[in-house]
């Protein structure tokens, strides 16, 4: 996963999620990052991860009843991260 300040208009390398996924909801809340579902190539997942950007790492969190894929976004962007969202670990 990369992070984007704009101060300095650069991307910065961070940690992998643990789970190689595409097309996953991503939301923040409560100052956490949460990447939601997605596909890994073979199923659609309900896994969830949790990015603590003060702590620097990705957390896996209850998983949803239902597998599914699809952009999410609630609220406003406070911060702009890319995930890394192929198949590999990134």
């Amino acid at each position: 996963m990369e992070r984007y300040d704009p101060t300095i208009d650069q991307w910065t390398m961070l940690t992998s999620m643990s789970t190689g996924r595409e097309g996953a909801g991503l939301v923040v809340a409560n100052d956490m990052l949460y990447c939601i579902g997605g596909y890994d190539g073979l199923n659609l997942l309900n896994s969830a991860e949790r990015y603590d950007p003060s702590a620097g790492q990705w957390t896996l969190v209850a998983s949803m009843s239902t597998r599914r894929s699809g952009r999410l976004r609630l609220g406003p962007v406070v911060e702009l991260y890319c995930a890394c969202f192929c198949l590999h670990h990134c």
